[in-house]
């Protein structure tokens, strides 16, 4: 009865200690998508503003 009980209590903390990790991995992903973001798109655009434009004047 008693091997039942701690294998139960074992299971169940694996099971707790698993949504934990989840909810961590989750909650830093969602933190760091906007800046993620932010980061490629700001990249892009600088190197478009550093391109060289060939403009005629005549």
């Amino acid at each position: 009865m008693a091997r039942k009980r701690r294998h139960t209590r074992k299971r169940r903390q694996k099971w707790i200690w698993g949504s934990i990790g989840v909810a961590t991995v989750l909650s830093v992903g969602v933190l760091t998508w906007p800046y993620l973001l932010t980061k490629t798109s700001d990249s892009g655009s600088c190197e478009a503003d550093n391109a060289v434009v060939d403009v005629d004047h005549e």
